[in-house]
């Protein structure tokens, strides 16, 4: 298996998808679609956006993990480049240290769709960090906005179990 085929695999995964529903809705065969994941076919370029698509990834996510260096951004910003790469391999480092596994209810892919959320939000001073980021599946994920838009930090069940220091993050 390749980089690419197993990011496609990972992905379709976590989007509770079979291998026969991510190819009824891309138009393949489910054999095709299994002989990319597994690295022993390339998709064309037509195929690979219908895939990233439908995974709801941009086919520069699918390819980051491929060869990150490899990615032709068009941008002559250095920062821009750095930036994308660094979210995209930063999200899928965080589900595997988690095991693709909600760190709130525990559920898995492909049973539930999986997010990767900050711990500290980003309108609370919360940084893009491998530290700072935690898989959640979107019904936590959600609940645990809520909470927060109510209660605050203060009473988060990540900030305890992880024993986060609020001060620097409250006015």
């Amino acid at each position: 298996m390749n980089a690419l085929g197993e990011k496609i695999m990972i992905s379709r995964k976590v989007k509770g998808l079979s291998l026969r529903e991510l190819g009824n809705r891309i138009g393949m065969s489910h054999s095709q679609l299994s002989r990319v994941e597994r690295g022993v076919s390339n998709p064309s370029n037509s195929l690979l956006k219908k895939i990233a698509d439908e995974l709801e990834l941009k086919v520069e996510e699918l390819l980051l993990l491929n060869n990150p260096d490899s990615l032709i951004i068009e941008t002559k910003d250095i920062n821009l480049k750095n930036k994308i790469k660094s979210i995209s391999i930063r999200r899928y480092e965080v589900f595997v240290r988690d095991n693709f596994i909600c760190q709130a209810c525990g559920l898995s892919a492909p049973s539930t769709q999986l997010i990767v959320a900050n711990i500290i939000p980003f309108s609370l001073g919360g940084e893009s960090t491998i530290e700072n980021s935690i898989t959640l599946c979107s019904d936590c994920h959600i609940g645990r906005n809520n909470h927060l838009s109510k209660f605050g930090l203060e009473d988060d069940v990540f900030v305890k179990r992880f024993n986060i220091d609020i001060n620097d993050f409250i006015d």
